[in-house]
């Protein structure tokens, strides 16, 4: 008796033993012995263990608690160890601390799957609520309890498979688990007692909940919207108290497109199904007494069935002609999938041939295995967020035949789809459809498109080209497609709606089409430079333009009656033609742009308040006759105004308004009306300064127009005249030297847009062309000052062209002002030779009059890169000019650049080619003359001619007079017979290393 009581005891110690190890495993993971050297440490330090941070909490000598950070999470697989030993403590995780902002936008975004060991004993509120990329959460069990706070979990959007709740686990929170509506099962255990309101709220895909026999209250909605319940197993004897509410709608359950308390079956323990029925928020059409579960022999509507590892829900049955329709609903496939048509399923009674007619909402959402997917004709309708998230998608097929639409948010985020060819039925991209697809790269739009809405393909970032057809009517949802570079709207388009481009800043340029009524959609596209309104356009809608910063160049349509809220603020603009047909411009409409001078057309009635707010560069205003009202703040803070001028008889009125800030009573800035003038009508001058608008009108400076115009001042082209080296000169006269020409237009005229100015100066040969600096006279405003550089000294005709497309304004007395392109394109043209004098005549002798000495030297060479000339028999010499020319053949092949011997005073000069030329053929080294001057004496008159050297480049190899076969070939084979080079190309011998070849059957050595 005493051995069989020893054997117990030994097996009961055993049995205990496994139990404390066991618990232990699951209580403790991952412990890891650091074996650095032990450091003080402290509560409320914090320590960096495996990448995650933790806090201390307490410390007894080297055993403590810690919690885990949350702030610091960047691990995707975060396994949080029960104990661990760090510098010679052994330390305990016991709590989880609550997370901020930026945790849940950098930190938890990177978790994949969560492990919380059995010694953490308590949470904070919404530790890791918004972890986007967590899919998969292990709870272990231990004898700890444990609280899940409020939130705690709460969109997990991602979160998906079982859902285990252990036992030690007494209460979860309000909104514990909010839209984790990827769950496809939750598992409740024994120990629960409290599940607060909405704590598994939307999470929709479930069909059976067990509510343990230990839970006494159940908050309201804590399990709402699951859509597919149909089970509900209670084994708590006492029913659950739920918090009373006055709302008629509110429940423990209930379905967003039905009535759960009508489709589920409530299964409760023997004898308390009267209790139960009696109760508040269970009021169930069908309880059941036991938990026996329903026969499911035969199909039947709402029916869940998996076939291929793709779920479906029966959405209709013809007993008589056996066949039916599914729908998909919640699916994570892998790889490659293939959608079918029909599927063929037999009950215990019929075999059914069943249509695969619909894609549920989210069905395939977060699918992150799934690499391209078929979609059947069948398919009448596809769900929101269909197959949002889908991160390794990367062909989507459309079988050919379907007729129907695509959802919002449908392919949303699916960051591996690089192209997409939409099907030729599409009539409209719906709303956010592509929406953050970073590689979408190409997309094919089908001929029977019609409208692209809002934020289609928002932030596809590697989309470089759109073209429209033409039947699309309206454009919108290409917003922050940074990449994109060319885009083509077909003649059909009429409106371009707000957003529909903005932050494309790849864009240069856009070509509207004819038929264009309102345009919109093109704020902050930094990389447009110019843009044409065509003439049917009669709306440029709020915020069009602005931001668009190089934004230098519009031309508006004739039919324009529109120009909207800060339509063209903050651009470079800096003067633009305003149509006769605009009655008004809106509030900001041209705010913090460049405009250098504005003037307004006779139609304008009405400017907004601040139109021309912050214009800083703004110098001249002319303002139209039948103005009626201006907006406060028009012209504040252009300081730089010189000019404004009115045509009104009287100061026109303020807009109607009620300002919040008085500070922005008035129209223009306090330095404006201390520093410009003010033109108005003659004989109206009274009217201004007696007017109730006298203290928005209230410059200094006010002058008639009789004292600022002649009356005989017409419009006339203009007819410009050449000064050089500040002489007048005559077109066809020759010249020494060509360094600065000044073209003055007629009085009345002052120059503007000369920033995008290109003048050029052109040799008769075509072979030099230079841009020539222009710039205003800073002493005249219609002169315009045109700068060479090397340029001084270079014999023969040189062509200078102005071109058109400048702009002028031209004052004129009767029709007031009129601005223009209205200078013709003017071409000067100068012979520029050497410089002779009378009595000191500078000599022009040939090269070979002139001792030189080149390296390297005239010939064979392999490479041209660094030249040098030498002049012995010239003691003095200097650079005038700097560039020299490189020819192959008749063709500039590079430039050079010659360095001065200024300190050094020598007689040898370095030339530096731009780049390094080895191509084989002749080259031609041409020094202009006037680029260096020769003094054999300094009494002596100096020298300078043109000087041309010339090499020939061949191959490095030494191969040399290779004929070449009939087919024009090059065959080379080694001594031994081998043959190891066929080429069309002589340039690859040059590869050949050094030794003895048979070439096109002669032997000849590679050096």
């Amino acid at each position: 008796m005493r051995d069989v009581m020893k054997k117990m005891c030994v097996a009961a110690l055993s049995v205990m033993l496994c139990t404390m190890f066991s618990m232990a495993n699951a209580a403790t993971t991952a412990v890891v012995v650091d074996e650095e050297e032990s450091t003080t440490l402290a509560v409320g330090d914090t320590l960096l263990w495996e990448d995650v941070q933790y806090e201390v909490l307490t410390l007894d000598g080297t055993t403590g608690t810690v919690a885990l950070d949350g702030a610091y999470i960047t691990v995707s697989e975060l396994v949080i160890p029960g104990t661990f030993t760090y510098k010679g403590y052994s330390l305990m995780v016991t709590a989880i601390q609550s997370v901020n902002s930026s945790t849940m936008d950098d930190g938890q975004q990177t978790i994949t799957s969560l492990t919380i060991p059995g010694t953490v004993a308590t949470i904070d509120d919404y530790a890791f609520t918004g972890s986007k990329a967590l899919t998969s959460l292990t709870i272990l069990d231990s004898d700890t309890a444990l609280v899940l706070p409020q939130y705690c979990f709460s969109e997990n959007y991602a979160l998906s498979g079982t859902l285990t709740i252990p036992s030690r686990v007494t209460k979860i929170g309000e909104m514990c688990f909010y839209g984790c509506y990827s769950i496809s099962e939750v598992v409740l255990n024994e120990g629960l007692d409290t599940i607060c309101a909405g704590a598994f709220n939307n999470v929709t895909l479930p069909k059976t909940v067990t509510i343990p026999s230990t839970v006494t209250n159940i908050g309201l909605g804590a399990f709402t919207y699951w859509d597919n319940l149909k089970e509900i197993y209670c084994y708590a004897e006492d029913v659950p108290t739920t918090d009373s509410d006055s709302s008629d709608d509110a429940s423990i359950f209930n379905y967003y497109s039905g009535d759960i308390y009508s489709t589920a079956h409530l299964h409760v323990p023997t004898g308390t199904a009267d209790d139960y029925a009696a109760a508040d928020y269970w009021k169930f059409e069908t309880i059941i007494e036991g938990y026996d579960e329903p026969d499911g022999d035969t199909l039947a509507v709402e029916d869940e069935i998996t076939i291929d590892n793709l779920n479906y829900v029966v959405m209709s049955l013809d007993n008589t002609t056996s066949t039916g329709s599914l729908m998909i609903t919640t699916n994570k496939p892998t790889g490659e999938v293939v959608i079918p048509s029909t599927i063929s399923y037999t009950d215990d009674v019929t075999t059914y041939t069943l249509t695969v007619d619909t894609i549920k909402n989210r069905a395939f959402a977060n699918a992150t295995a799934m690499t391209s997917v078929t979609i059947p004709n069948t398919i009448r309708g596809i769900g929101l967020y269909a197959f949002m998230g889908c991160s390794k998608l990367t062909s989507v097929t459309f079988e050919e035949g379907g007729s129907y639409g695509l959802s919002n948010y449908c392919f949303n985020n699916c960051t591996s789809l690089e192209s997409i060819t939409l099907p030729s039925w599409l009539e409209t991209v719906p709303s956010s459809c592509f929406r953050g697809d970073t590689k979408l790269s190409t997309v094919v739009f089908n001929e029977g498109l019609t409208y692209i809405s809002q934020y289609a393909f928002y932030g596809c970032t590697a989309l470089t080209e759109v073209s429209l057809p033409g039947i699309v009517t309206s454009v919108n949802g290409f917003n922050k497609c940074t990449g994109l570079t060319s885009l083509i709207l077909g003649e059909g388009v009429e409106v371009i709606e707000k957003g529909a481009f903005d932050g494309c800043t790849g864009l240069t340029s856009v070509e509207f089409p004819s038929t264009v009524t309102s345009i919109c959609g093109f704020q902050e596209c930094t990389g447009l430079t110019s843009v044409v309104i065509p003439d049917a356009t009669t709306s440029i809608e709020d915020y069009a333009f602005y931001g668009c910063t190089s934004l230098a160049d519009v031309q508006l349509g004739s039919g324009l009656q529109t120009i909207g809220s800060y339509a063209f603020g903050k651009t470079a603009i800096t003067s633009i033609e305003l149509p006769d047909s605009l009655p008004a411009i809106g509030e900001y409409a041209f705010y913090s742009s460049n405009l250098e001078s504005i003037n307004i057309p006779d139609s304008v009635t009405s400017i907004g308040f601040a139109a021309f707010a912050d214009c800083s560069s703004l110098k001249r205003v002319y303002l139209p006759t039948n103005l009626e009202e201006i907006g406060y703040m028009t012209f504040s803070d252009c300081d730089a105004l010189t000019d404004v001028y009115s045509y009104t008889a009287e100061p026109v009125g303020l807009i109607s308004t009620t300002l919040d800030d008085s500070s922005q009573d008035f129209i223009f800035s306090e330095t404006a009306l201390a520093t410009a003038t003010l033109h108005v009508p003659t004989g109206c001058k009274d009217n201004y300064l007696n007017s109730e608008y006298y203290d928005y009108w209230a410059f200094d400076n006010i002058a008639e127009f009789s004292d600022t115009l002649v009356a005989d001042l017409v419009y006339v082209s203009t007819d410009p005249k050449a000064y050089v080296s500040f002489d007048e000169l005559d077109a066809d006269d020759s010249h020494t030297s060509l360094t600065q020409v000044t073209v003055t237009y007629d009085e009345g005229i002052f120059l503007s847009g000369i920033d995008t100015l290109k003048v050029t100066a052109s040799h008769v040969t075509g072979d030099v062309v230079f841009d020539v600096t222009a710039e205003v006279s800073a002493d005249n405003s219609n002169s315009l000052v045109l700068t060479f550089d090397n340029l001084s000294v270079y014999e023969g005709s040189w062509y200078i062209t102005i071109p058109e497309a400048f702009v002028v304004d031209t004052l004129a007395y009767e029709t007031g002002m009129k601005q223009g392109r209205c200078n013709p394109a003017t071409e000067l043209w100068y012979y520029v030779e050497t410089e002779t004098s009378s009595e000191d005549e500078l000599a022009i002798t040939s090269q070979d009059e002139v001792t030189i000495t080149v390296t390297p030297a005239e010939g064979t060479v392999t490479s041209l890169s660094t030249i040098t000339l030498t002049f012995p028999d010239y003691d003095y010499a200097e650079r005038i000019l700097t560039t020299v020319y490189l020819y192959a053949a008749d063709t500039v092949r590079t430039t050079g650049t010659v360095q001065s011997n200024a300190a050094t005073g020598g007689n040898t000069f370095t030339i530096n080619l731009a780049e390094t030329v080895s191509g084989e053929g002749t080259y031609t080294l041409n020094v202009p003359a006037g680029t260096l001057s020769l003094w054999a004496d300094p009494e002596d008159h100096p020298i300078s001619c043109d000087l041309n050297f010339t090499w020939t480049i061949q191959a490095t190899t030494g191969i040399s007079n290779i004929a070449t076969t009939a087919n024009e070939r090059y065959e080379v084979y080694t001594v031994s017979g081998m043959r190891i080079l066929s080429t069309a190309d002589r340039s690859e011998l040059g590869n050949l290393p050094a030794g003895l070849y048979i070439i096109n059957g002669k032997k000849h050595v590679v050096k």
